[in-house]
């Protein structure tokens, strides 16, 4: 129903903005302390990612997770037409076309319907939005 996909759709733009708060808050801190990759600007993803990265590690020394879906916040949505491509444990619909249904926050995935087959379960690298 309508009203699913929008409180998927809200699910998944509170779980991407918690992320995003994050990464702000420690630019924030480093910026504070002279860091110059905390008031870079991005003018594509990939720069995003990278900077996102660099300023994880100077926060804590660890590389976190940069988020792999900055412009998919804009894209991914219930309801939408995808194509799969590069998946090792159900390779029988790869290149098939399928619709996202929900976004599970706790595994950080899309279930995808693809014809009679079962659900599945996808990171948003396993598919390209049509």
């Amino acid at each position: 129903s309508a009203v699913r996909k929008l409180g998927d759709r809200v699910a998944t733009m509170e779980g991407a903005f918690d992320q995003m708060q994050e990464v702000i808050e420690r630019a924030i801190s480093l910026a504070e302390a002279g860091h110059p990759a905390a008031v870079r600007q991005c003018t594509t993803d990939e720069e995003l990612r990278e900077m996102i990265a660099e300023i994880n590690r100077e926060s804590d020394g660890e590389v976190k997770r940069a988020p792999q879906d900055v412009d998919f916040i804009s894209q991914a949505m219930a309801g939408s037409r995808v194509r799969l491509h590069g998946l090792q444990g159900r390779p029988d619909v790869n290149s098939k076309v399928g619709t996202l249904v929900s976004f599970d926050q706790s595994k950080q995935r899309w279930q995808v319907e693809v014809g009679e087959s079962r659900p599945v379960l996808l990171r948003e690298k396993g598919f390209t939005v049509l």
